[in-house]
């Protein structure tokens, strides 16, 4: 089948089709991880960029003005995320001797941002080296020079199929020198799934944690048959609040709503309130939310991050939903935790105020002698601790 535009893909997501939006991410994320590990210099920290960058991506895609700038507008949203990550980890100066040559910006811009915008160039070029010369020649045209495939087809006097068909090729072989490269970080491409079934989840608890500078919810969400538990987080910073003490008045309240305490009132306000919450995968393990409204008019759903929607479920607590899938491969099962129902909540209770990375899933990498370097462990090493009484084959684990 002939290779679907940017737009198309674009116009298929808007229209609620998630599978459009993963071929996007499976067209671009190779490169936008080399982009962000270039700025950043780290794999985990590009890795979790890179997430973030598509997770905003897909939540805001109603705010893209040209569906066929979308790779230009996705490594933005990189780039930016680069930026502030930078601006909040400073490393060694920038010198900008090397950048007084060829000059092309104004005055007024921002000396760092010239130089970052000319490092995800050098980026970008940098990647581009390792093609073929002739899918690089449209590589570079496409990704640098921002070229149209039609455009690319007349400059290079090649046909239209000819350019997507060299355009196809150069991203397999970005995405094979990098899974070779960096294959603790990038998995592989994952074929687009069908949808599978939903699973209610049960709230079995919501959790405190309180630390010097914020303080987290975990959310104990229990499946139906109350074997397996999902348990996500959220962080709040600790704000200082000042308050100033008024006069007694009946209209007067002592506490100022949140954000999503307001939120919420907004919605009964408008006569309206939450129907359901759905958990959705939108790429391997990056999750979003979908927000059911029910009002005057009828029902909308809203596309979320999954912590603002989860906010929200704990002050309204609607029915809350998750795919089965998803839920397969981010729950931790009961039995590990204890003989009853009691005991297992217990001591996980205890294990989300004392160690909360002790918790583990069940996706426990098959290469438990790291015979394959740390393939499989990139997402699991936080949760593992050395145990020196259990051995595997005759060795300590």
């Amino acid at each position: 089948m002939e290779e679907e535009t940017d737009a198309q893909l674009v116009a298929r997501a808007r229209a609620d089709d998630a599978h459009a939006f993963r071929s996007l991410v499976e067209r671009y994320q190779s490169l936008a991880f080399y982009l962000a590990l270039r700025m950043v210099g780290q794999e985990e920290v590009a890795h979790d960029l890179v997430q973030e960058s598509l997770l905003q991506a897909y939540l805001s895609l109603d705010r893209l003005r040209d569906d066929a700038r979308f790779k230009s507008w996705l490594y933005g949203i990189v780039l930016n995320l680069c930026r502030n990550w930078r601006r909040l980890h400073p490393t060694n100066p920038l010198s900008l001797d090397h950048e007084t040559t060829s000059f092309e910006h104004p005055l007024s811009a921002d000396p760092q941002e010239i130089v970052e915008e000319r490092e995800l160039k050098q980026a970008v070029r940098s990647a581009i080296g390792i093609l073929t010369p002739k899918n690089q020649a449209v590589a570079f045209l496409f990704y640098c020079e921002d070229l149209s495939m039609q455009e690319i087809a007349n400059s290079l006097a090649i046909s239209l199929s000819a350019v997507k068909n060299r355009l196809h090729k150069g991203r397999q072989q970005l995405q094979a020198y990098l899974q070779t490269v960096y294959a603790d970080i990038l998995a592989p491409a994952q074929s687009s799934r069908t949808k599978t079934t939903r699973l209610r989840l049960h709230l079995a608890k919501v959790i405190h944690r309180q630390q010097t500078f914020y303080e987290s919810r975990y959310l104990l969400l229990l499946n139906e048959q109350q074997q397996h538990a999902w348990i996500p987080y959220m962080s709040d910073f600790k704000q200082q609040s000042f308050r100033m003490d008024l006069p007694a008045h009946q209209e007067t309240t002592s506490a100022v709503p949140g954000t999503n305490e307001l939120l919420l009132q907004m919605i009964h306000a408008l006569e309206g309130r939450i129907e359901e919450i759905s958990i959705e995968e939108l790429y391997e393990d990056l999750l979003y939310a979908r927000v059911t409204l029910r009002g005057k008019n009828g029902r909308r759903t809203v596309k979320a991050r999954v912590d603002d929607a989860l906010r929200l479920f704990i002050l309204e607590q609607p029915p809350i939903f998750m795919d089965a899938a998803a839920f397969a491969y981010q729950s931790i099962a009961l039995a590990d935790y204890g003989q009853t129902q009691e005991q297992q909540l217990a001591t996980l209770e205890q294990l989300v105020l004392d160690s909360p990375y002790l918790l583990h899933t069940d996706r426990r990498p098959d290469n438990l002698d790291f015979r394959q370097d740390m393939r499989g462990w990139m997402a699991y090493h936080a949760r593992a601790t050395l145990d020196t009484q259990v051995t595997r084959s005759g060795k300590p684990t």
